[in-house]
C-alpha cells in the first residue's frame, strides 16, 4: 500500500509499505517529497530518491521516527509510480555512470584535476597553463 510518512525531522517520504513490525516499517522504493510554493498557497511537489546512493530499494524506518502516516490518494499514487520508475531505473544508471567517471577523474594527477576544474570555470582573458 502506498503510504506517506512524516518523519520527526520534518521530511515526508512516500513509498510502498511492504511490512510492519513492532519496531519498524519497511518501505519499498521510498521517495522524499519536496514542496515548493510558486504562487498562492498550493505547493508543487517534486521528488528525490530517499537514499540516493543506497544499494537497497527499501528503507527500514523506526516507528519512533514517524510522526504520522497517511494512505496516498489514487492520483498521487500514479505520480509516485512514475517518479519511482525514474529514480530506481534510468536515474540510477546515470548516477552509477557519474560516480564511475568521478572515480576515473580522481585517479589523475592533482595538477590535471586543477586544470580540468579551471577549464570548467573560464574567466574572460585568463589562460589555463
Amino acid at each position: 500500500m502506498i503510504k506517506i510518512l512524516k518523519l520527526v525531522n520534518g521530511i515526508e517520504i512516500v513509498g510502498n509499505v511492504t511490512h510492519t513490525t513492532l519496531t519498524e516499517v519497511i518501505i519499498e522504493k521510498p521517495l522524499q517529497i519536496n514542496y515548493r510554493y510558486f504562487m498562492g498557497s498550493t505547493p508543487t511537489a517534486s521528488f528525490v530518491r530517499y537514499c540516493m546512493f543506497g544499494e537497497e530499494t527499501y528503507a527500514n524506518i523506526v516507528h519512533n521516527h514517524i510522526v504520522t502516516h497517511h494512505t496516498a490518494r489514487d492520483s498521487f499514487c500514479k505520480v509516485y509510480h512514475d517518479n519511482a520508475e525514474h529514480y530506481y531505473g534510468q536515474h540510477q544508471q546515470m548516477i552509477d555512470q557519474e560516480l564511475e567517471n568521478s572515480t576515473h577523474e580522481q585517479s589523475s594527477a592533482p595538477e590535471e584535476q586543477l586544470k580540468k576544474l579551471l577549464e570548467m570555470m573560464p574567466i574572460e582573458g585568463a589562460q589555463v597553463n
